[in-house]
C-alpha cells in the first residue's frame, strides 16, 4: 500500500462492510479496504454502536479492518462529523475522538492508522468482550446501526 499512516483508518463497529451500516455505504466511496487487524484496546456496548477505548493490557483486542483513503482530509473532516468529534456538531460534547494507533494487520504486519475512540462517559456500560461488534451483533440481533443525519 502506497502512502503515509495518515491515509488509513482502523474501523471496528458500524463502519466495517459486513455491518451494513448506512455510512459505509458513503464511507466506501473514499475508501479501499486494505486488511483486517486489531489494536490494544477494550470495546463497551452503546447500544446501536460501540465505543472502543485504548488499554495498556496486551490481552485487551479489539477486532476490525484497515481502510486505505483516497482523499484523506475530506474523508476523515466527513467522518469527524459521524463520530461526533469535538467541533464538527456544534455545541455537543465530543463522542470520540480520532487518535493514530498501531494496527496488527493480518497480511501487512504491524502499522499505523487512524481510529476513533470514545471520549465520553462508561458508567453503566457493558463491555464486549470478544472485541468483536460483528460477533456482538450476531449475538444481539435486534441491534440496528444508526441512520445518517
Amino acid at each position: 500500500m502506497t502512502g503515509a499512516a495518515e491515509s488509513r483508518l482502523f474501523v471496528y463497529g458500524t463502519l466495517r462492510r459486513a455491518v451494513k451500516a448506512p455510512a459505509f455505504a458513503l464511507f466506501a466511496e473514499h475508501a479501499r479496504y486494505y486488511d483486517d487487524g486489531s489494536v490494544q484496546a477494550i470495546m463497551y456496548d452503546f447500544g446501536a454502536y460501540p465505543g472502543v477505548v485504548l488499554s495498556d493490557n496486551a490481552a485487551d483486542r479489539v477486532l476490525g479492518e484497515v481502510y486505505a483513503l483516497r482523499t484523506p482530509g475530506p474523508t476523515l473532516a466527513l467522518l469527524d462529523r459521524y463520530e461526533g468529534v469535538a467541533g464538527t456538531r456544534g455545541a455537543e460534547d465530543a463522542l470520540y475522538e480520532r487518535v493514530q494507533v498501531r494496527v496488527a494487520s493480518v497480511q501487512h504486519g504491524t502499522l499505523t492508522a487512524w481510529m476513533y475512540t470514545y471520549a465520553g462517559p462508561l458508567e453503566g456500560r457493558a463491555r464486549i468482550g470478544s472485541g468483536d461488534y460483528l460477533d456482538h451483533l450476531r449475538r444481539n440481533p435486534a441491534i440496528r446501526p444508526p441512520t445518517l443525519d
